[in-house]
């Protein structure tokens, strides 16, 4: 995908040419050139906004989580919520 993109954005190949050469669907293509698609843009945040639990909690709920896992007893995600 990224050669593809590479390849269109320096006028190297079409898109079509692109796409057929990379293997790469055409409208996947076409969206990743029109940022149109969230994976594809530089700034990738995920997770946007205020927390709800203070910094300290939080990493003690991440401990215990992994704890947990270590023991076999992984926690799903509706448990944790």
């Amino acid at each position: 995908m990224e050669r593809a993109l590479g390849a269109v954005r320096c006028g190297d190949m079409g898109i079509n040419a692109a796409a057929a050469s990379y293997s790469v669907p055409k409208a996947t293509l076409l969206c990743h050139l029109k940022s149109q698609n969230k994976f594809a843009n530089d700034a990738k945040q995920f997770h946007v906004g205020v927390t709800m639990l203070p910094e300290n909690l939080e990493y003690e709920l991440v401990q215990y989580c992994l704890d947990m896992e270590r023991s076999f007893f992984g926690i799903k995600i509706d448990d944790l919520r």
